[in-house]
């Protein structure tokens, strides 16, 4: 009895150890997702400049090409603005871009790209708003992009527009009938922006 009573206080022992192991390790994993989600950074849609960039990039369009980016966008745009942000970047059929009116050597840098932008050009946040536009195309394929852009600054906007790209991955894809816009607010312009739902892998 003494013998099979010590068997069992050691089993019990054995797996009181093991349950609080396991709850340590289970909180532990739970403590370390939940501190990298409240300490992480927030999406790019609640940047203040990015709530208003997308303002910019609603209104204009809608004035400029007189409809809307998205179905309810202006009304979304006026009543929640954070909503609004959070909308056009996790837009699922519709990539957006921009850039600002920066007099760099390869041109102006891109300033924004919805989330399918950013995975259809293989790149973070960070990379893609820091590459001139102009290297979104080969140098084959950059003066007739520039050319697309030129008509949209004179007319206000290009519509119809087909034309090659290239990812940050090296991968190529054709666009279809993208519409290329001025971003113009208050009589001042910021930049041009583009958008559009058809493409196609070239590779």
């Amino acid at each position: 009895e003494t013998l099979l009573g010590s068997m069992i206080m050691k089993w019990l022992h054995s797996l009181f150890l093991t349950i609080n192991l396991a709850n340590f390790f289970s909180q532990g994993i739970k403590c370390e997702i939940y501190s990298k989600f409240a300490k992480g950074p927030s999406p790019v849609w609640y940047d203040a400049k990015m709530i208003t960039h997308t303002s910019h990039l609603i209104n204009s369009f809608h004035k400029v090409c007189g409809r809307e980016l998205f179905p309810g966008a202006i009304q979304l745009v006026n009543s929640d603005p954070v909503g609004a942000s959070k909308t056009l970047f996790l837009l699922s059929d519709r990539i957006v871009l921009s850039h600002g009116i920066q007099d760099d050597q390869e041109g102006p840098i891109l300033n924004y790209g919805n989330s399918k932008a950013l995975q259809r050009w293989a790149a973070s946040w960070e990379e893609l708003t820091s590459l001139p536009s102009s290297r979104t195309a080969e140098p084959q394929n950059r003066e007739a992009r520039a050319r697309a852009m030129e008509m949209a600054l004179q007319k206000g906007f290009n519509d119809n527009y087909n034309g090659i790209r290239i990812g940050l991955d090296g991968a190529r894809f054709e666009i279809r009938n993208a519409i290329i816009w001025n971003i113009v607010i208050d009589g001042q312009r910021l930049g041009q922006a583009a958008t559009f739902t058809e493409w196609n892998d070239l590779d």
